[in-house]
């Protein structure tokens, strides 16, 4: 899969930008969906979204590009 590299197009919903939120602050899983109200199968699903977006593998790497990319600011 090709990492996204220009993010301005990429367009996440308000619960994916929520996880997303809360992967750049550190917060796990369990911590993720108590914050949000929501299961912990969700918040997978909601960053397996965000993953398939940005074309790659794993939460540390979708942390990297949006910290690269200034997303993470």
């Amino acid at each position: 899969m090709k990492i996204r590299r220009d993010l301005e197009e990429i367009h996440f919903t308000r619960r994916e930008q929520d996880v997303i939120s809360c992967l750049l602050h550190g917060r796990g899983l369990k911590k993720t969906a108590q914050l949000l109200g929501i299961s912990s199968s969700t918040v997978e699903t909601h960053t397996r979204n965000i993953m398939v977006k940005l074309g790659c593998h794993t939460r540390e790497r979708v942390i990297d590009i949006l910290e690269q990319s200034g997303r993470g600011n």
